[in-house]
């Protein structure tokens, strides 16, 4: 199982630790979210969101291939 970190401020540094993307807003996020651009966080808890480290490595990856198709 992989492990949970939470939503946003977990997920930005996770992936500004390990990939080097830089923080979005929240609401830049948010937006992305709707769109479909970024994973959709999950309910831990009534007032908390969580993410997987598989789905923040995921979108990571796909964001680093773009980037080097282009």
């Amino acid at each position: 199982m992989s492990k949970i970190v939470d939503y946003p401020q977990g997920a930005q540094e996770y992936l500004q630790q390990k990939y080097g993307i830089r923080p979005y807003s929240h609401r830049h996020l948010n937006l992305m979210v709707q769109q479909g651009r970024f994973p959709r966080p999950f309910e831990v808890s009534p007032r908390r969101k969580g993410m997987t480290l598989e789905q923040l490595d995921r979108h990571a990856q796909a964001i680093l291939a773009k980037a080097d198709a282009a």
